[in-house]
């Protein structure tokens, strides 16, 4: 599935007991709901650990951040995980100042984002 805004382009792919979300551009007040849609139809096919890859993120804001921290509140309500990936050094700091990144399993990038073997499918 993909979406695409003019500052905002949202890719995602299924495996078996994971999705990989990929944005690129930039996530702020005018595009949250173009993520929060992808997101709330991601989460009809229930998976189990979504990653984030947001190294191709330029820009990002509060209400931005604000979708997928909604999404890590879901998930975790289920016990499922979240982790984000790859942000660029303008969006780790949004993520650390905000104290995002305490919240957030944060890891290299997609492949080495997963907490065991059976997790990494395509």
């Amino acid at each position: 599935m993909a979406c695409q805004d003019t500052a905002l382009l949202v890719t995602a792919e299924r495996g078996e007991r994971r999705v990989v979300v990929r944005l690129a551009g930039d996530l702020d007040v005018p595009n949250r709901d173009q993520l929060r849609e992808v997101f709330d139809a991601m989460l009809q096919i229930g998976p189990r650990h979504v990653i984030v890859d947001l190294s191709g993120l330029t820009f990002a804001d509060c209400a931005g951040l604000s979708v997928p921290m909604a999404l890590h509140g879901w998930l975790a309500e289920r016990g499922y995980a979240l982790t984000v990936t790859a942000p660029q050094p303008i969006v780790r700091r949004l993520l650390t100042i905000t104290g995002m990144d305490a919240v957030f399993r944060l890891g290299e990038d997609e492949h080495h984002a997963s907490g065991s073997s059976t997790d990494h499918d395509s």
